[in-house]
């Protein structure tokens, strides 16, 4: 177990690092709610091809970000009693512009896959576990940031993997 402190390094200033969490944040939110929206979208039949697919991702996405956009706004002046500034709006653009870059890896891989010649349910199925693995990918490398070890860090990959299996079973049971 390592003793070492969790804490940014000290070129990172508070506002930085936040704004890092922000970004991290919703780059997660992202990967399950647009898991959630695949496999919806899928089995209640909304999409029945790539292209309806890709659309029904984009129209999430954006409804989603303004959403997330607007309410960062109304926090602002409910908490600080004040507009947000130009520069504070820009970090917001670049954390709703988190959201959007896992929408584009999503839509990449349903388009490849059409591309490529896979049937649309196989093109779901890869989009599902392109994003899961990310999950894991982005728990495993946070764990190992942390110097929790490999094993640990595994388990960590593997827990946030899990949730994104969930979201999938949940909406398989739920509908």
């Amino acid at each position: 177990m390592s003793t070492a402190s969790a804490r940014p390094p000290a070129h990172i200033a508070p506002l930085d690092e936040n704004h890092i969490i922000n970004q991290v944040t919703i780059t997660v939110y992202a990967a399950i709610t647009l898991l959630g929206v695949v496999a919806a979208a899928s089995l209640k039949k909304y999409a029945t091809s790539e292209g309806e697919l890709m659309a029904v991702l984009v129209g999430a996405s954006i409804a989603v970000s303004v959403a997330h956009f607007w309410s960062s706004l109304m926090a602002h002046r409910l908490v600080h009693h004040t507009m947000p500034d130009s520069a504070e709006l820009r970090r917001e653009g670049q954390i709703v512009g988190s959201f959007f870059a896992v929408t584009g890896v999503t839509i990449g891989v349903v388009f490849i896959a059409g591309l490529v010649g896979k049937d649309f349910e196989t093109a779901v199925l890869f989009a599902e576990i392109v994003i899961i693995l990310g999950l894991f990918v982005l728990g495993l490398a946070g764990a190992l940031w942390a110097r929790t070890g490999w094993p640990k860090a595994i388990a960590w990959g593997c827990l946030d993997a899990g949730i994104g299996v969930v979201i999938v079973l949940i909406k398989l049971i739920v509908g």
